[in-house]
């Protein structure tokens, strides 16, 4: 083989290595965020994506909150099953709360046909059914679509949200990019790429800051709610304020 064939051959190697080895990234990540309410740290959310168990059900996501609110401890563990799509489709969610009585406790398939998706639950031994329009997202799968939303004013992703601690269904929701952002990032100016989710249900409006690296680094829900992309043991240190 000559010199220049080896050397076209130990590229592609390297090649196909770094593809490897992103796709494994993309497959298994853990990322800790401080929760905050009306701007004092409270908390934190937690989330692992890692490979499902089953060849429909490619991904798994799992959530886990922690809050202290008015003297009490809050948690909200949530599993869910979704196909490796853009959208995540959501097939199965199994949320364990504890701590009051809202947190939801139940366990929701979903099965899709062209007509959209047949929700099936049991929360708090009452049988709930729900029919869902496509393109439907989790409203916690879209903290890891938004990070993949291109840099671009002009595109503009739309969808049906569902709030999956309570299943319910907020439809025609959007997403756009309103370009770039300098805020105060634990002191110090830093420039991040904003989105904002506009829905037709009188809340203001969510909005999300990413990074060059594709990170969401900040979420700001209702005005008021913070989620701060942060490390474990900054986030663990919050809920015990």
């Amino acid at each position: 083989m000559t010199t220049p064939r080896r050397l076209q051959m130990a590229l592609l190697l390297l090649i196909a290595l770094a593809s490897i080895t992103n796709a494994a990234q993309e497959r298994a990540t853990d990322r800790w965020y401080t929760w905050s309410l009306r701007g004092e740290p409270c908390g934190y959310f937690h989330v692992v994506r890692k490979a499902g168990t089953t060849r429909t059900a490619p991904v798994l996501f799992n959530h886990d909150f922690q809050i202290n609110y008015r003297g009490t401890r809050l948690s909200l563990k949530m599993q869910t099953s979704c196909r490796d799509d853009a959208l995540f489709t959501p097939l199965r969610i199994v949320s364990r709360g504890d701590g009051d009585d809202e947190v939801g406790n139940f366990a929701a398939d979903i099965k899709w046909t062209k007509e959209g998706g047949k929700l099936a639950a049991t929360v708090n031994g009452r049988q709930v059914q729900k029919l869902l329009p496509h393109r439907t997202v989790t409203d916690f799968a879209l903290f890891e679509i938004v990070r993949r939303l291109p840099f671009n004013k002009d595109k503009t992703f739309e969808f049906h949200c569902l709030e999956a601690s309570e299943l319910n269904l907020k439809k025609n929701n959007r997403v756009r990019y309103l370009g770039r952002e300098e805020i105060d990032l634990r002191g110090k100016k830093t420039s991040l790429h904003k989105f904002e989710q506009e829905t037709e249900h009188g809340r203001k409006p969510a909005q999300y800051w990413v990074n060059e690296g594709r990170e969401l680094i900040r979420i700001v829900i209702d005005g008021r709610k913070e989620f701060l992309l942060s490390t474990e043991a900054d986030a663990k240190r919050a809920l015990e304020r």
